[in-house]
């Protein structure tokens, strides 16, 4: 997820690079607030309609000026190029058909008592496999709304704790692991049924039953026993616990729900499935602190939260669904841990698959661990005077300032992981198969040119290396006051998308252009968490929470990658992985194309099926309509092209006096020379061969 703020060091790198380009300034533009009546609906449109011929204006007044017009792109293009980000491993995904494969990490039953953050008092010791020696407790999944268990959100928010918030989890679950314990619930409930020891196979197996509104499953291992002649509290192994419907001995690894939901998408992001964001150790000039290929997570270990899942799973998900796969690196994986996870993905991953490569995760975010380790380990290369064998100096030129030195230091780390997954792959996969890909922030083109110039100056040119510069794509809410309506919401959100198309996005395609590199975005899609997470108002929480699930978010998503992405004039836009695939309503994001993998037809999951031409459907509603009075009695209108629009049509008027005064328009634009003479009320409805689009938001175009 992409942060908004510039701290200063990012001012100071952009005075320092100001000279290299004449793109945008570093801080993303901010939308002005435009408050207009909610658009009518399209029975209320079309209830008093009578088709009027479109009237040519007069020669001597001309047509009002179009929009740009669109870059020709198919359903196919688009299709090739949408990825999504998977979400975080074992929360609302479901993906597992086993949920231990997912668990928490293993806690001593007293965790509630050590001091906070405390590794060493909090968690379970464990065995060379990863399963507690101890008695222990562990959560199983927790997909209740978040901050659920927050008193304050309980307090302020009480309707936001409702079962519309919770998803179905319920069932019975088949459970099973080596040796004996008595379970009991660690918070919540747990309802134990059928539990059996086989004391030949040293076996325990059970049913856990959960209710449908429970959201949280936190069980304990008392009075544990690994095997009988073990001592008592000497912890369990190999725990498995199927969800409802499966046996425990099914080779069915992920769940059909999670497989269907990533139909659309050419390219699946793991971002937090392998570890790639905020899970890595500080940064220690005194000890190797980087990650080795014998030290990654296995498939055999269950508890794969720690370092994420092993890269096995993702490569079954891959071989599986014939997806291409977007990994991030951990900021802290050696050059022998890369080098193994290359060979791997050489040996198994299915021959089609295009691999997207990203160094960690927004290592530009000082809110992020692996920026704090990038940088860290920035200060400790230059404070030894000793750069790294066959690297260029982080400090070449004298510049005394550490944030340079990690933003070279990343984008020195692509160029290594390209030179290595070379030597696997072999030089014709480079940009090919194998497409690394450079991240920053989206509104600091300057940062990517610095680090560019200094890849070109010390290692030749960027493509080399490089496939792509990767931004992202979000849109958002600005300060939006806290009173806001859900029309004011989508409003905002429709302007500032075409906000950023026209500043970050375009001032980024000239960075892009100007190494013969490709334009991509690393993540997108509205972002509603800007003011929610500052002073965290209900009354725009509950309202911002109405907003997603109203049917003219589609239309912004829709708006957002096709126009100002896929198919805009200025923007040559590559690969573009929506952020995310699901998540839950909260305070902190409403990224998810669905609250509940279970369900597909949210408007935003519908816009993307759209996009890539999964579903015959009805165009989407223009946006971006605006209108001004040309003379006398003439109103003069214009808007953005709707996706799937072959013609439209044009209303005018209010209430019972709404009439049609224009259909079978080509156009993005029309001339109204009967308008009246004072105020006028437009709206416009877009039309397929397989019906008619919700109107455009209502318009007044005044003398």
């Amino acid at each position: 997820m992409t942060g908004k703020r510039v701290g200063p060091k990012v001012l100071l790198a952009c005075l320092r690079l100001l000279y290299l380009t004449a793109a945008a300034g570093c801080a993303e533009a901010t939308p002005t607030r435009e408050l207009l009546p909610p658009p009518p609906t399209v029975a209320e449109a079309t209830a008093t309609a009578t088709s009027v011929s479109v009237t040519e204006p007069e020669d001597a007044v001309p047509l009002p000026t179009p929009v740009p017009t669109l870059r020709a792109v198919s359903h196919e293009f688009v299709a090739e190029r949408l990825g999504v980000d998977v979400g975080g491993v074992g929360d609302r995904g479901l993906e597992f058909t086993d949920v231990a494969l997912t668990l928490r990490r293993w806690e001593i039953l007293e965790a509630d008592a050590c001091p906070e953050n405390s590794e060493t008092c909090r968690y379970a010791p464990l065995d060379e496999a990863g399963w507690p020696t101890t008695d222990t407790r562990t959560v199983f999944f927790d997909v209740r709304p978040f901050g659920a268990w927050w008193s304050q959100d309980q307090a302020d928010c009480p309707n936001c704790q409702d079962g519309d918030y919770q998803i179905d989890v319920s069932g019975t679950y088949k459970l099973a692991f080596t040796g004996q314990a008595l379970l009991t619930a660690a918070e919540g409930g747990v309802d134990v049924r059928n539990q059996v020891y086989d004391a030949g196979t040293n076996t325990t197996t059970a049913d856990i039953v959960v209710a449908p509104d429970q959201g949280l499953l936190f069980v304990r291992f008392v009075n544990t026993r690994r095997t009988p002649e073990s001592e008592l509290n000497s912890g369990v192994a190999d725990v498995r616990l199927m969800r409802p419907g499966y046996d425990l001995d099914t080779d069915t690894v992920f769940t059909p729900d999670f497989l269907a939901a990533l139909e659309p998408f050419s390219t699946l992001r793991f971002m937090n499935w392998v570890g790639g964001n905020n899970v890595n150790p500080p940064f220690d000039s005194e000890a190797d602190s980087t990650l080795d290929w014998g030290e990654r997570n296995l498939p055999t270990a269950r508890q794969n939260l720690g370092e994420g899942v092993a890269w096995e799973y993702v490569i079954e998900l891959a071989n599986l669904t014939g997806k291409h796969i977007w990994i991030n690196i951990p900021i802290h994986a050696s050059d022998d841990y890369i080098g193994g996870l290359a060979h791997l993905l050489q040996d198994t991953l299915h021959s089609d698959a295009v691999i997207y490569i990203e160094h960690s995760n927004e290592v530009w975010n000082d809110g992020f661990l692996q920026a704090l380790y990038n940088e860290a380990a920035a200060v400790a290369e230059v404070g030894s005077g000793e750069p790294k064998p066959g690297a260029a100096p982080l400090d070449a030129g004298g510049l005394p300032l550490k944030g340079v030195w990690a933003q070279r230091r990343h984008v020195r780390r692509l160029v290594e992981i390209s030179g290595i997954f070379r030597g696997v792959f072999g030089e014709d996969a480079i940009n090919t198969r194998v497409r690394v890909i450079h991240s920053w922030q989206s509104g600091q083109p300057l940062a990517y040119a610095e680090q560019l110039r200094w890849v070109s100056e010390n290692y030749g040119p960027p493509s080399r290396y490089l496939y792509a510069v990767a931004g992202a794509g979000y849109f958002g809410l600005g300060d939006i006051y806290h009173t806001a309506s859900v029309d004011d919401v989508l409003l905002r959100l429709e302007q500032s998308s075409a906000s950023h198309a026209w500043t970050s996005r375009t001032a980024l395609q000239q960075v892009a252009d100007r190494y013969e590199l490709k334009h991509a975005m690393y993540e997108g899609g509205p972002d509603t968490a800007g003011p929610l997470k500052s002073t965290r108002p209900t009354d725009l929480l509950l309202t911002v929470i109405d907003a997603h699930a109203d049917l003219r978010m589609g239309d912004l998503v829709v708006y957002d990658l096709w126009n100002h992405w896929f198919a805009h004039p200025k923007v040559e836009g590559d690969i573009f992985i929506y952020f995310t695939l699901q998540s839950a309503y909260d305070r902190w994001g409403m990224w998810g194309l669905t609250q509940d993998i279970e369900n597909l037809q949210t408007p935003k999951y519908q816009a993307v099926t759209d996009m890539v031409g999964l579903n015959p459907a009805p165009p989407r509603a223009p946006l971006g309509v605006s209108g001004k009075a040309v003379g006398e009695g003439r109103k003069d209108l214009t808007w953005h092209p709707a996706f799937g629009a072959q013609t439209y049509s044009v209303y005018r008027g209010e209430g019972d006096a709404r009439m049609l005064i224009a259909d079978g328009i080509t156009t993005t634009v029309y001339s109204d020379p009967e308008a009246p003479s004072g105020a006028g009320i437009y709206l416009i409805v877009a039309v397929n061969e397989n019906g008619v689009s919700r109107p455009s938001r209502a318009i007044v175009v005044s003398p």
